[in-house]
Order: C-alpha cells, then structure tokens, then sequence
C-alpha cells in the first residue's frame, strides 16, 4: 500500500522538536508502507532531501521562507478568523499538490493520507484500501 505524507516541515536535520516525530514516523511507515513525501522545504534543508529518501519512493517538495514580519504575525493572529499557523502555512502550490495526490487516490483508491496540514483537510478525504 502507498502511503502519501503531508507534512509543513521538512523531517529532517533533526533540528527541530516537531521534526524528530515525523522523521520516526515516516522512518516507520517505510517498512510497511510505499511513503511518498509532500513536505515544505527551505532553501537550506534541500540537501537533506537525499537522506529523507532512504525512506520514501518519493519526495516531492515546496520550497516554503515563512514570513519573518512583525505586522503581518500581528495582523494575522489578531484580525483573521483563521489561526496564525494556518494562514503562515497556506500555499496554492501546496494544495494544487494536494489536489493531483486526490485524484490519484480516487484512480487508484491505495493510497493511505497522513495529514498533519490541516489546513488542506477540505481538499479531500482520506481513503484506504
């Protein structure tokens, strides 16, 4: 079975707390699973991508630089309906992605979705087979 991975941060250096989990689990699902990767990256962790696919058949990535201005945190964790995270983490790209990944799963229906992106859950439903 295949197993599509969404994920905001790229899993690896091992850097970061939110990274080690998700480094684990993908490290974990390889051994059952075909692990497809769609993560943000930044500039500077793409030479990582190499060592995340020892354990995915496939990486597939966005290269993501979160905005680093005062007024625009402020303005969207005050003034929007929806949380800072989300807004911060919102890409066309990364939901057009989303979309073509849908489709496949509707084609194929073997495709298992771990989504730690909430902000895409509207884009479809996860399916198992």
């Amino acid at each position: 079975m295949k197993l599509l991975f969404i994920s905001h941060t790229f899993p690896y250096p091992l850097n970061e707390g939110i990274k080690v989990p998700e480094y684990n689990i993908i490290k974990e699902f390889s051994k059952f699973y075909e692990v497809h990767l769609l993560s943000f990256v930044l500039p500077q962790e793409k030479k990582y991508i190499e060592e995340i696919k020892k354990f995915c058949v496939k990486v597939d990535t966005i290269e993501f630089i979160p905005s680093k201005s005062f007024v625009k945190r402020v303005l969207n964790t005050f003034f929007s309906k929806s949380p800072y995270n989300v807004k911060q983490f919102f890409s066309i790209e990364m939901k057009n992605k989303i979309l073509i990944f849908y489709f496949l799963i509707f084609l194929q229906l073997q495709y298992m979705v771990v989504l730690l992106n909430f902000q895409y859950q509207s884009c479809f439903i996860i399916t198992m087979q």
